[in-house]
C-alpha cells in the first residue's frame, strides 16, 4: 500500500460522493 493505494482510495471516495449527490439531485426533482 504505497501512493497508488492512497489514489486508488480518492478515486472511489471521488466517485462514491458524485453517485451520492446524483441520487440527491433526484430525490430532490421527485
Amino acid at each position: 500500500m504505497g501512493r497508488s493505494g492512497h489514489r486508488q482510495v480518492m478515486f472511489h471516495v471521488k466517485r462514491g460522493l458524485k453517485n451520492g449527490m446524483r441520487a440527491a439531485g433526484n430525490l430532490d426533482r421527485s
